[in-house]
């Protein structure tokens, strides 16, 4: 078991500077070889300050799973970082391997200050969602590349779907499909 502080699982060949890579190939950058879907991940309990996930949740194949396993290995406080294609989004339905879609509410059943109705599953797990944003422009985390011109972000439309997420994705989200996904959740343990 590996005794790390920042996890970029996922990582690919694009692993962020500081950060211990995880992936379920051998590439260059990555440190630990390991699927994300295979419980338990060889690092151990309570100890990784910073996660991210960069355009890998999509391809999860036992969710609920991963989150037990992001809530093991982190601190109390650990911030994870999530950028998944919106459901809407061509991308999403391009790679054969994507197997999980996402929204906006996706996270709400894991963060215990909401009492979402469905709260029962993974009852031992809490997360507190900081952020969850919509963005018509894909949203590199890896490497904080922002796009040069948003025309979405630029006209207002980006302010307000993320103003009124629910609106967006029940009435609008066919009309204008959004890119990504971007979440910052922060773990609870206390």
């Amino acid at each position: 078991m590996e005794n790390i502080r920042k996890l970029d699982v996922g990582c690919g060949s694009r692993k962020r500077i500081d950060f211990t890579g995880m992936d379920i190939v051998s590439l260059e950058g990555v440190d630990i070889v390991h699927n994300m879907n295979v419980a338990p991940w060889p690092v151990e309990d309570d100890t990784i300050e910073q996660m991210i996930f960069d355009d890998v949740l999509e391809h999860s194949k036992d969710f609920l799973t991963i989150l037990q396993e992001v809530y093991r290995v982190a601190k109390n406080g650990c911030i994870v970082k999530i950028s998944v294609p919106h459901f809407s989004s061509d991308n999403m339905y391009t790679d054969p391997t994507h197997t999980t879609f996402f929204s906006t509410r996706s996270f709400n059943y894991f963060d215990k200050s909401l009492n979402h109705k469905h709260g029962f599953y993974l009852q031992d797990v809490n997360f507190k969602i900081k952020r969850a944003e919509i963005h018509f422009i894909e949203y590199f985390i890896h490497d904080s590349a922002q796009p040069k011109f948003n025309p979405f972000k630029f006209i207002g439309i980006q302010y307000l779907v993320n103003k009124f997420p629910r609106i967006y994705e029940r009435f609008f989200t066919w009309i204008f499909p959004a890119a990504e996904l971007y979440f910052e959740l922060e773990v609870v343990k206390y």
